[in-house]
């Protein structure tokens, strides 16, 4: 029952309100959101959000869930330490870390918007004769939408020691980005764009 217009005004204040709240989470002296906190939370719903998409077309798809959903969720969370790790042993090459950080939410839009064309054919019948592959695929999807979104996070951690703030408070200032955009992109995209939009448009 919500009307289309008010939904996507909805989207549109989003940011807004999304800057907002990291802006009150600063110390009075920094009232500045950094930019690379802004792209770790805006990572943190993207794929969050994805994770949302993925489960529930694994389910359309095979029509069960439960005794996968152990596996998948942790093939993402496998995805995040793997892409962690690749970018933190090539941190080194990049003394600017900013393009490295663009280039990421790139890659992770790019796969955002691949996703619902991809989704058609692993539903199909003839996909589901062949035993294990259409849930293989959907561990492989989990697994990228994770890396893209570990690969991340020490870029974002490099920024913020650069402008000089000490480890363990850059450590918990790019965590609590994360999870705050993961919140929020699991609650809005679960709850309200998957019923309200559809699949394909939440991926878009």
């Amino acid at each position: 029952g919500v009307p289309r217009g008010l939904l996507m005004l909805a989207l549109v204040m989003i940011p807004l309100l999304w800057t907002g709240l990291l802006t009150l989470c600063q110390r009075p002296a920094r009232r500045a959101v950094p930019t690379y906190l802004l792209a770790v939370s805006t990572t943190g719903f993207s794929a969050m959000g994805l994770e949302v998409v993925l489960l529930l077309a694994f389910q359309t798809a095979l029509g069960y869930l439960y005794q996968w959903i152990g596996l998948v969720v942790a093939t993402f969370m496998l995805g995040l330490a793997a892409g962690a790790f690749w970018v933190t042993g090539r941190l080194d090459r990049w003394p600017d870390k900013r393009p490295a950080l663009m280039a990421v939410h790139g890659l992770l839009m790019a796969f955002a918007i691949v996703v619902p064309g991809l989704l058609p054919a692993l539903s199909s019948v003839a996909l589901a004769s062949l035993g294990p592959v259409i849930p293989l695929a959907f561990i492989v999807l989990m697994v990228v939408a994770g890396f893209f979104t570990g690969a991340q996070l020490p870029l974002a951690a490099a920024q913020c020691l650069a402008t000089g703030v000490e480890p363990t408070r850059a450590a918990g200032l790019v965590d609590r980005a994360d999870h705050f955009g993961g919140f929020v992109g699991a609650l809005l995209c679960g709850a309200v764009l998957l019923p309200v939009i559809g699949l394909p448009a939440t991926c878009l």
